[in-house]
């Protein structure tokens, strides 16, 4: 098979699957009492909430997040879980830029003033989770925004702590979030198989459509990671929401100004095959 079929077919494999994540994944579209307004979204963070934590009572908790990490109140990850009944926070650990989202460097691990934990930096002299990093840990919990973008490193960084959490046996959440610049369009060149990095983590188009839980799924099932994944999934978010919030994952850029850059693309076919199948094809299940 020659490079140009080989990268066809990837191509293709991608878009069978993409398709597959909007349609049956992503919850449908909720109104609420009011007619004509849509309800509010709520986050993995929201949800758990609601949930007072059940699917992470009684573990000793590590937490990866960032400032981009808030509930519907604006309140942290971390200040949520902390006090979180029957859940035991034990450390925190940060993406690139940091817990606060402000450094544009590499980063030495340090100590939360708030909480007194250790925050583990994954951008330093390691970009995974050690075995020290992880001891006294059964759950690990991913909670950062990502842009949709695959230059981002947040999902490399989701993606090495999943393969460290699969190799210990630890179980990992993932508590979704909209993707800033909706789930209906992938559009982009894919990435050669054999570029990947930390920027780059699996081969996918520029803009590939998934929000981090299902993205963390794919690259469960076809990286096979086979981590114990668990997503914490929203509510009433539907993939043609596109509403950027104005965090900025990145020191000083907010990020879907530079996300929406890498994408000035025309609508790629595969948009134009999930439209067509959103119209003329029942939602599975």
């Amino acid at each position: 098979m020659t490079r140009l079929k080989r990268a066809h077919f990837t191509f293709i494999h991608l878009a069978i699957i993409a398709v597959w994540f909007a349609l049956a994944l992503s919850p449908a579209r909720a109104t609420s009492k009011h007619a004509g307004r849509a309800a509010r979204v709520q986050t993995g963070l929201d949800v758990l909430e609601a949930q007072k934590f059940a699917p992470l009572r009684g573990k000793h908790v590590g937490i990866i997040t960032n400032h981009t990490g808030l509930d519907s109140q604006e309140h942290t990850t971390v200040d949520v879980l902390s006090r979180a009944a029957g859940v035991q926070l034990v450390a925190l650990f940060s993406p690139e830029h940091g817990l606060a989202g402000r450094n544009d460097e590499k980063i030495a691990s340090s100590k939360d003033p708030s909480t007194g934990l250790p925050v583990y930096s994954l951008y330093g002299e390691t970009l995974r989770p050690t075995d020290e990093m992880l001891k006294g840990i059964d759950a690990l919990v991913f909670d950062v925004q990502d842009a949709g973008v695959r230059f981002y490193t947040y999902t490399a960084t989701m993606a090495y702590c999943m393969e460290e959490a699969a190799k210990r046996n630890i179980a990992f959440f993932v508590l979704d979030r909209p993707n800033p610049l909706g789930g209906q369009i992938v559009e982009g060149p894919m990435l050669d198989a054999d570029k990947t990095n930390f920027v780059a983590y699996f081969p996918l188009p520029v803009r590939y459509g998934l929000t981090i839980g299902e993205l963390a799924q794919f690259f469960n099932t076809e990286n096979h990671i086979g981590a114990d994944l668990h997503v914490i999934a929203m509510k009433n978010w539907h993939p043609n929401y596109f509403r950027p919030r104005r965090i900025c994952a990145r020191p000083r850029v907010p990020f879907f100004i530079p996300a929406l850059r890498f994408c000035k693309t025309p609508e790629s076919p595969l948009a134009a095959a999930r439209k067509h199948r959103s119209k003329n094809s029942e939602r599975p299940g």
